[in-house]
């Protein structure tokens, strides 16, 4: 028996119907890799959520989110530069960055998701690296935003958005941006399941760092989802419920 065997028979074995759904960070500029990874989603019929860096956005990039049937559109910031100070981890909302420029390039980036996407676009914020400091936090619902998504926490409110995060990441950063394994991420999503608050489960790809394992075992896993009774696949819209 696979690991995705096994993590098959848990997801059907549950009580409840089991949600998961799939964002992938980064994108912005066309090139093989984000056509790997939308033709990936279209031939699986699967929802993907693409986190778009605004400045990087070239009408190539556009053009194949768009032509994906299942992809929407968040918010990666702005330009994916670091803020941070110097022995911080990478951070660009927020840091040593003056805020009201801050707030002035998410507004900028917001506006050119909305004219490139339209109805495709949620007005949904994802960090860059997954940090955000907790000073912006407060100025994303006035700005518009209905929602926040970094990794690694249960579902909730936050002020006054929709916080869903991703939880499982198919890239280690640690170890060559390698990927972890069938085994490591059949494990990481169960014991995800076995979290009383585990809520909608988020699996997180990375177009422009994932090797061929990575490429492979994402297949392995959207097949996995299919072959299940007792899971479901929300879109964006459906998640942040807009």
């Amino acid at each position: 028996m696979t690991p995705f065997d096994r993590l098959a028979a848990v997801l059907d074995g549950s009580r409840e119907r089991v949600a998961f759904w799939w964002r992938d960070d980064d994108a912005g500029d066309d090139s093989p890799a984000l056509a790997r990874l939308l033709d990936l989603a279209a031939r699986h019929d699967v929802p993907i959520a693409m986190a778009v860096v605004p400045a990087w956005l070239t009408e190539g990039g556009r053009a194949r989110i768009l032509a994906c049937r299942g992809a929407t559109v968040l918010q990666h910031g702005w330009a994916h530069d670091d803020h941070a100070p110097a022995g911080r981890k990478r951070l660009e909302l927020g840091g040593e960055v003056d805020r009201g420029r801050l707030l002035a390039d998410m507004a900028r980036g917001r506006a050119i998701l909305e004219a490139a996407f339209d109805d495709r676009f949620l007005s949904v914020m994802v960090p860059p690296w997954n940090r955000i400091d907790a000073d912006i936090v407060p100025h994303l619902a006035p700005a518009g935003y209905v929602g926040l998504s970094t990794f690694g926490a249960a579902a909730g409110q936050v002020n006054g958005m929709a916080r869903i995060d991703t939880h499982v990441d198919l890239v280690d950063w640690r170890r060559g941006r390698s990927y972890p394994g069938d085994d490591a991420i059949a494990a990481r999503i169960i014991d995800r399941l076995g979290r009383t608050d585990h809520g909608t489960v988020g699996i997180l790809s990375h177009h422009r760092a994932m090797d061929e394992a990575g490429w492979a075992g994402l297949a392995r896993l959207l097949n996995c989802f299919l072959s299940c009774t007792n899971v479901r696949l929300p879109n964006g819209r459906e998640l942040f419920q807009v």
